[in-house]
């Protein structure tokens, strides 16, 4: 067997491994998911995932890190496009990101992994490690902008810093109860309302 044709192979049983897993975190939950029910759903033996991943802590990783890393590039690179930032630029960078992962059945599985099926416990606390890595790095994207907003002459409601914090607590919600109770929530035919009610004043205006 040729070096390139063992790596074709290689890549293509992660592949299978990382399907399976998605699969059984999906159903099960991290907890109640082993690297036996994952190499049976792969088909693999338990060697091969050890050949790919050191253990579940690194799957689960890996799995996470694949939809949240792209998803922050999108937004980084939505927001950088125009140089006079505005409410309304961030709010397409958000609009663009949460319609991608409504669009995406493997985002939405994934993330719905993150979200709903981690169990954040002493046994998972690398997890909350990683989930707070992403919530400052998407928290101080926010306060950079929101700050960039206030120097260029826009009169913010709040300092920089409340606004990131509202808008992290926001959008973190709006996110949650949507793989939590999917179906209960219209998100993608609402997203732009729901951030309406967010930049812009939520009462309506006095008749003349």
């Amino acid at each position: 067997m040729t070096m390139h044709r063992k790596k074709e192979q290689g890549l293509a049983t992660r592949q299978k491994i990382l399907e399976a897993a998605e699969d059984i975190f999906f159903e099960k939950g991290a907890a109640l998911t082993t690297l036996e029910q994952i190499a049976d759903r792969a088909n693999v033996t338990r060697g091969a995932i050890y050949g790919h991943f050191k253990n579940k802590r690194m799957l689960l990783e890996h799995i996470i890190d694949s939809a949240v890393l792209p998803l922050l590039d999108i937004f980084r690179e939505t927001i950088s496009r125009d140089p006079i930032p505005s409410f309304e630029q961030l709010q397409k960078a958000h609009v663009q990101v949460i319609t991608d992962i409504i669009n995406s059945a493997e985002l939405k599985k994934r993330l719905s992994i993150a979200f709903v099926k981690c169990e954040y416990t002493e046994e998972f606390a690398y997890l909350i490690e990683q989930s707070i890595h992403y919530h400052d790095e998407v928290r101080n994207i926010y306060k950079v902008f929101f700050s960039r907003m206030e120097k260029s002459g826009i009169k913010l409601a709040k300092n920089p810093e409340i606004m990131a914090d509202a808008l992290m607590l926001y959008v973190t919600g709006m996110l949650t109860e949507y793989f939590k109770h999917p179906g209960q929530t219209n998100l993608e035919k609402n997203i732009n309302d729901y951030f309406d009610l967010f930049f812009f004043p939520i009462s309506c205006p006095s008749p003349e």
